[in-house]
């Protein structure tokens, strides 16, 4: 959803660097197999980026992909309202998925309402406030307006999506777009699907060396798409 976002609000300027990232961000989408022109089309609005791509994009952005991020923390909040929230004082063994009772701690559960609510607007009420302090310190600026007949010489994405355009680089394009799209897919589904009973990171040296080679992947693939 945070990737939608990005990629729906880059357009909204409406700068050079805007028009011709999005240029090539919607080619890249339109290298998925076999629905690769009909999401072109879709994303755009037509065979080029023009205004239509622009009233898409910002329809997307303020009504649709908000309401799908607001759908999405409700589910998670009725999951941590019925499941309750991994306590890191008492990590063994997790709660069972299967009907078995679970073992009972030490300490109390404390209510849904007000603590865990109370925690989470403190949490996004700081999160905002940084956010509101870097955008009046450094903010982003526009360049010139978009021109269809005038190609930048070297156009980059921001960083969070350097790494999948590096990747492209280097391997063929059909892996390169679908290589993201899958990994995204088993990190939605592995909750679902992780039986491990362990919690404690100690126990889970598959999970965690995974973890880090995916990390170290994308890091290195967003350095060498800098300064290349």
């Amino acid at each position: 959803m945070t990737i939608g976002f990005g990629f729906t609000g880059y357009l909204l300027p409406w700068d050079q660097r805007a028009f011709w990232a999005t240029t090539v961000g919607t080619e890249i989408a339109g290298s998925v197999p076999f629905i690769g022109d009909a999401l072109l089309n879709l994303l755009r609005g037509g065979a080029d980026v023009t205004d239509a791509t622009l009233s898409r994009f910002f329809g997307m952005h303020v009504l649709v992909l908000p309401l799908l991020l607001g759908g999405l923390v409700l589910v998670h909040l009725t999951i941590v309202h019925q499941l309750g929230l991994a306590s890191p004082r008492h990590p063994e063994p997790r709660p069972s998925r299967r009907g078995e009772p679970a073992t009972p701690i030490d300490e109390p559960l404390k209510p849904f309402f007000p603590h865990y609510v109370l925690d989470e607007v403190i949490a996004w009420a700081a999160v905002l406030a940084v956010l509101v302090v870097l955008a009046s310190v450094w903010p982003a600026g526009l360049e010139d307006k978009a021109d269809p007949l005038v190609t930048p010489a070297h156009i980059k994405p921001e960083w969070y999506f350097l790494g999948v355009y590096q990747l492209l680089k280097v391997v063929p394009r059909t892996i390169g777009v679908v290589g993201p799209i899958l990994a995204v897919g088993v990190l939605l589904v592995l909750p679902f699907l992780d039986r491990n009973p362990a919690v404690a990171k100690r126990k889970r040296p598959i999970a965690l060396g995974l973890a880090f080679l995916t990390i170290a992947g994308l890091v290195a693939l967003t350095i060498w798409g800098q300064v290349s």
